[in-house]
Parts: C-alpha cells; structure tokens; sequence
C-alpha cells in the first residue's frame, strides 16, 4: 500500500501524450557518419548539412567505456540556445568527432530579430503574476517579485512544438517560500508578446578547504553517532569495522556536515532558509537533534547524500563537481510530512503522525537529489511530460542507492517504506505502481491523470520490467541494475533535452543503453509493455 504524499502534484496543466520533438512542423531529422578528420565544431557543422545561421556549443560530456567521449551539442541561433534542440555526437582520444552524429533540427528564418530585451524586473514580475494567477489559496496574500528568492533568466530560441514558429524568449526560474506556501516557477517570456507562453509552478517532491593554518582540514573523522528511526532501526556511525564512515569536515574536536557536493544545514522548523545554519557538533556528541522518533535527522541527511554522490562519482557522472553545493536543508517547517527539491536546494521536513523525519529514509533524500541531478544538468525544466520524467528519473535514483548501500534487496521495489510508520506502507512501489488507483503504469491510462507525477509510474514500471530477467533460444539474459542505472543517467545528461516528451525519453535511453552496449532490445520491450513503442519514435 502506497501513501498519496511525497510530491505537491499541482494541476496537469497541459495533456499527457505521446508527442515526439520529431512531430514538430518544419523540424528535420539528422543523421550523418563522419569520414575524415574533424575536430572543431565550425567544420562539424557544416559536414552535417545544418544551415549556415546555427552553431554548436559543447553543453555536457562523459566518458564511455572504450574511452571515447559521448557529447551533447547544443543548437545556438545568434548566440542563443535553441530550446530543445541538440546533436549528439562522439569524440575519440584524440579529440576528432567518430561515428554517428544525430539530433533533430528546427526551420528558423534568418529573418527573426533577437536584439530586443527585457530586464529582470519586468521578468520577476511577469513570474510573480504567473504564480499568483494559478493559486487558488487565499491565505497567502498578494504574491509581489520580492517574494521570488534566486531568480535567474536566460535568453533563448523557443521552437512551438505545435506549430514549429520560432521565437524570442526569457526562460525565467526562482522559488518562491512564504511559511506553508512554496513553489517553483518556471516560465517562457516571450519578448514579442510580452507574455508567458509557458510555465510551471510545480515543486519537485520526493575540494578540501584549509584553515588558518594552510593545512588541510582532516577528513574520514568519523565521528561517533547515531541516526536512524524507530522502523528503520538504528545507523551506528563511526570508524568501527561494523559502523558507517561519515567523511565530515574535523576542525579540532568540531566536526560540520559539509561534504565536497553538498552541506546540510537546519532550519530549527523555520520556513525562512536565510534562518538557516550549517550543522556542527562536538565530533564525540553529534548534533543532539532527535525528533519524531529519530535518531538525528541531520546525521542521516549528510550519510544519505554522502552515498548518492559516491554513486554518481561511480559512473564518472557528479553533475556538481567544481560547482556550487548542493544546500540541503532538515527540519524544514513543523510538522511537516513531505520533502522536496527547487533544483539548487533539498528540503527535509520531520514528519509527523504519517511519517518519520525525511532526511531517516536514504532513499527519500536520493529522490530529492536525483531532481538536484536533473537541474544540475538543465534537464526535464517545462511541461507535464518532462515533469513525468523527472519523478521517474529521480525514484530510479532512490532505488538504486537503497540498493547499493544494501538496504533493499533485489526483490525490494518499494520508495518511502523506511519512513512511513503505518506496517506495509511506502511513498512509491515500481513493480506495481499502480496499486494505490493513483499512479499509472501504461499510456493507455493517460486521459485519465490529473496531475503529471502520476504518471511516472510508466518509466519506473518499464525500469522494473528491464531487471527482469529474458529466456531467447534456451539462454537467460540479464541486465544488471546497475548498467541499467547507466543508461537512465546517460540519457539524462545526453540525450534528453530541457522539455523532453515522454517517449523521446524512452527513446533517449535506449540510444543510452546501445552506446554503452547493453541489449536495446530488452529495453524496448520494457517500454512497450507499457505502452511506449520506442521503434516509432526512433
């Protein structure tokens, strides 16, 4: 049995299909194999045909396995990044694109004009008045641009995917928090119109420093403490053979929950993250912060996203290297039976009747950094469909670290069972993630959601379906949870794009999956068991 929580779902906001960025009027198809040397993206350009007026930008790379470089390219119209619109391509060791080039690009007229601006407050203002007008509470009063805390725009190509016109916009984002009320917007300004033509509000739910001295601060202290709760039972940490290694920052006999990614810091049940402190103790005491049957929320939030970005550094994949931490924020509100995620920060509330403190279920807090992840990459920002993809990428996520810190087995697909304090209860079940009459598990149910999360349960039931193993011509086949990971993450940083549709995603790991060299055919039966015949889209 599931809980309904975990995620403020919003309204749909836009109807749930299956589009494909190929259905775009006027958008082309490109496929080209490299023969000769290239090396630089002017002559890449123009050995694959795209109009003279594009150019490409590097926006993200990893390595693959036979050591050559996967990497996305970026469409750019005058400068500006068209929306949407990427190349993906391979580089060897020596630096000359290899291969197969493909992507998608759109029909732009040389014509459009992208000198006209806006400045940041007719922009914050805009936003403001798009939050407001899709609120229906009334407790929270006017809702005025000094309510929109870091607030960012860039300038971009927007393509209509309906219409495939092109034009000028703003991609604006901030977070709104005022106590009991926080939300997310993203929107599109379109500079010709003056309005936004697209937009969220939706909340994502569920280097070594020196001191005085120019010494190194000591890490691995390992401080001795406990976390925990009382369903999960209790996480001795420390340095013993049978405790678990906290890699704190140590200043004499003070140890601080900063990691090289992230830092954990307590909103003592404020609302207001300016109120915020980074936890710090006396190494031999802990934080001394249990609360509603935990052992120390704080504790367990810094060995939970400890193990997610020793995972993510597994696959060479930490979006947050040489980066800003990622800000994760306990005992966030009173009583608050919920999580969530803005992209630059994580949010930990301490439950109440329902539920244990967040930050005590690892794979809660893995499921607000895998949205971290998908930001942290510029990924799934707009639209319903990209919305989906996010809850499933980052409930994915959350099953994978439960399973590579050994708290879940390989029969164990449940999300949230290790805060729920009612027995046989969790936040999110992939192997049948329909069983609460809430979450969907195929397309054809799609007419039926009314908020976009509810459908992630398709890409997390197609995730369940490819663990499982295949009988062919008397031999099993089998992939590993691992390698599956992989993919999802690759596509995550390759091949999906800032609004991508639910089946380009399924498509995007596919793609994922044969460049590392996994069976594609297993995964594309995974997706078309619910309904997602990824061959149409390829």
């Amino acid at each position: 049995m599931t809980l309904k929580l975990f995620l403020v779902l919003g309204l749909l906001g836009g109807v749930l299909s299956l589009q494909s960025i190929k259905d775009t009027p006027r958008t082309k198809s490109l496929r080209y194999s490299i023969s000769g040397s290239i090396s630089n993206l002017q002559s890449l350009a123009q050995a694959v045909g795209l109009p003279s007026y594009f150019s490409l930008q590097v926006t993200h790379e990893r390595e693959m396995r036979d050591g050559n470089v996967k990497t996305r390219l970026q469409l750019t119209y005058n400068g500006l990044p068209v929306r949407n619109y990427a190349l993906r391509a391979t580089r060897n060791s020596n630096g000359n694109f290899v291969g197969e080039v493909r992507g998608y690009y759109p029909n732009i007229s040389p014509a459009l004009d992208t000198s006209a601006s806006v400045n940041d407050q007719q922009l914050k203002k805009a936003t403001a008045q798009y939050v407001k007008d899709r609120t229906i509470r009334q407790d929270v009063g006017e809702i005025k641009a000094n309510d929109i805390d870091d607030f960012t725009t860039q300038k971009q190509i927007y393509i209509n995917p309906s219409t495939g016109a092109a034009s000028v916009v703003y991609f604006c984002k901030g977070f709104i928090t005022i106590p009991t009320f926080f939300r997310n917007p993203k929107v599109l300004y379109d500079i010709a119109s003056g309005q936004i033509i697209s937009g969220s509000i939706l909340v994502r739910f569920a280097s070594s420093e020196s001191d005085e001295s120019g010494e190194v601060n000591k890490r691995n202290s390992c401080p001795n403490v406990q976390g925990g709760n009382e369903k999960l039972g209790v996480f001795n940490y420390g340095s013993g053979s049978n405790e678990i290694c906290l890699d704190v920052q140590r200043d004499g006999d003070k140890c601080t929950l900063a990691g090289d990614n992230f830092v954990v810091l307590s909103l003592d049940n404020s609302y207001d993250k300016k109120k915020a402190k980074t936890v710090s103790f006396k190494c031999n005491k802990g934080p001394n912060d249990s609360i509603n049957g935990a052992k120390s929320p704080s504790v367990d939030a810094f060995y939970a996203a400890q193990s997610v970005f020793r995972l993510l550094n597994s696959y060479k994949a930490n979006p947050l290297v040489n980066r800003e931490p990622l800000s994760i924020y306990v005992h966030y509100g009173e009583n608050f039976d919920n999580s969530f995620s803005n992209g630059k920060d994580v949010f930990l509330g301490d439950g109440s009747e329902l539920l244990f403190p967040a930050p005590s279920g690892p794979d809660v807090v893995a499921h607000e950094i895998g949205h971290a992840v998908s930001a942290a990459y510029g990924k799934l920002q707009l639209g319903p469909e990209s919305h989906t993809v996010d809850e499933a990428f980052a409930d994915i996520t959350a099953l994978v670290l439960m399973r590579s810190i050994g708290l879940a087995s390989e029969n164990d697909w449940l999300i949230g069972a290790t805060i729920t304090k009612q027995a046989g209860e969790s936040l999110r079940d992939l192997q049948n993630p329909s069983n609460d009459d809430f979450y969907i598990d195929n397309t054809k149910y799609l007419g039926a959601i009314t908020a976009p999360g509810q459908a992630s349960g398709i890409i997390s039931k197609a995730f369940y379906n490819a663990l499982q193993p295949v009988v062919s011509a008397g031999q099993t086949k089998k992939i590993a949870y691992r390698d599956l990971y992989e993919s999802f993450l690759q596509a995550n940083i390759i091949e999906w794009n800032e609004d991508s549709f639910l089946a380009d995603a399924a498509v995007g790991v596919v793609n994922a999956a044969g460049d590392l060299g996994l069976d594609t055919g297993i995964i594309i039966a995974a997706f078309e068991a619910v309904g997602v015949n990824v061959r149409d889209f390829l």
